[in-house]
């Protein structure tokens, strides 16, 4: 698996944003044109540039050959090579792009200083006990590194946010992270999950290829790095 990040708020952006937009899919662009804010804009635009990047790098993709179509749900899918499975994310400054030959699922989420609102529609009765019992930073912390978990499964399946998220809960053993549903032990998934840039959680799930999924190094390239390779 090639996980990879770009902060887009260190970037030297003096290609204009209609330059940048060539480079993207005619979907994405319509979805770009449809955001209000700059900074969601920026981040829709870097999500798919860094793809491309990816793709590029790693299975040599040209342009032309990538082509998405997308499920019931809406998560999109390489149209022309099925067995090329990706997964796009941002928050805050940073865009993550994950890229592998399983089904694969990636989240990150900026840990801000605030309360979290522990609605019991995405955390478990007994996820939202256990979290009302911690100081407030911690229950912040843990709150949202539970949430990463549980947004980079629904990615991995494809279910979007049609799939119940507080039948969703996780048991972590030493450094593995199991995942249950509706109480019950769920197999054939593995979950990584890690602190990123100081106040980011960032998480991944992938499909059991039947062997403990190595330690995935994130990478970090720049504007001037995508735009070279793509």
């Amino acid at each position: 698996m090639y996980q990879y990040t770009v902060n887009v708020d260190e970037q030297d952006f003096f290609y204009c944003e209609q330059e940048l937009l060539l480079y993207l899919s005619k979907e994405r662009r319509r979805k770009i044109q449809q955001y209000l804010q700059e900074k969601t804009k920026k981040q829709s635009i870097f999500a798919e540039l860094l793809l491309r990047y990816v793709l590029k790098k790693h299975y040599q993709l040209s342009a032309e050959q990538i082509q998405f179509t997308y499920s019931k749900y809406g998560k999109p899918h390489l149209a022309k090579n099925s067995n090329i499975h990706f997964s796009l994310s941002h928050s805050g400054s940073w865009v993550v792009c994950a890229v592998g030959n399983m089904p694969i699922g990636v989240d990150i989420e900026e840990i801000k200083h605030r309360s979290i609102l522990l609605d019991p529609g995405i955390y478990s009765p007994g996820e939202i006990r256990r979290l009302e019992k911690l100081p407030q930073q911690e229950r912040i912390d843990k709150g949202i590194w539970i949430w990463t978990l549980k947004e980079s499964y629904i990615k991995n399946i494809g279910a979007g946010l049609h799939f119940p998220l507080r039948s969703i809960q996780f048991i972590k053993q030493d450094s593995i992270i199991r995942l249950c549903l509706d109480q019950r032990l769920k197999f054939g998934y593995q979950f990584q999950s890690l602190k990123f840039a100081g106040n980011y959680y960032l998480t991944s799930c992938i499909k059991d290829q039947g062997y403990f999924m190595k330690y995935t190094f994130t990478k970090t390239v720049s504007l001037a790095q995508i735009l070279k390779e793509i």
